[in-house]
């Protein structure tokens, strides 16, 4: 070989092995970006297989396809509170095309949720009234429970319009 030969086939395996080290240092920076980026890819895919597999409460479960799939949107929306989710879920569940036993469910599934406001179930310039209301309102346990205290002394109610509102948005049974 001669010398020139021998020369620039010492300068391409130079940069051969300068490439060599370049793409080396290159797979170690991409590693490092992999383990950076993995735990998250993986939180994000377990978030998203945690979404598919919720646990459906049992009134949604006989509803439509159509149902199910707006409670589970609404329900899993971790970017929504739950006032939110409520106020949609209530739209969602007072449309007359869903049926009355869903509905009455739905709202007894969402009374314990929130009761940062009491119902309006007399005049509003009624204080006493009020007052009856709101120690059985915080103290029940259920929408059932809440309803038959009312129902109980719906005498002390001298209009009692709001409240057979209140019921009939409430889908429940009571009646004079």
């Amino acid at each position: 070989m001669t010398p020139q030969a021998q020369e620039k086939m010492n300068d391409i395996e130079a940069t051969v092995e300068e490439e060599k080290v370049e793409l080396k240092k290159i797979l170690k920076v991409l590693d490092s970006i992999t383990g950076l980026i993995k735990p998250a890819v993986e939180d994000v895919k377990q978030k998203s297989e945690a979404k598919k597999e919720i646990d459906l409460p049992e009134f949604v479960k006989p509803a439509d396809e159509h149902l199910r799939y707006l409670f589970t949107r609404v329900w899993t929306d971790d970017e929504l509170k739950m006032q939110q989710k409520l106020n949609v879920l209530d739209k969602i569940f007072s449309v007359d095309s869903t049926p009355h036993d869903i509905r009455k469910e739905y709202r007894k599934f969402r009374f314990p949720l929130d009761k940062s406001t009491i119902p309006i179930l007399a005049d509003k310039d009624t204080t006493v009234q009020k007052d009856i209301v709101d120690p059985f309102y915080r103290g029940a346990n259920s929408l059932d429970e809440f309803a038959q205290k009312i129902w109980d002394v719906r005498g002390a109610f001298t209009d009692r319009t709001r409240l057979s509102e209140w019921i009939a948005k409430e889908c429940l049974d009571y009646k004079e």
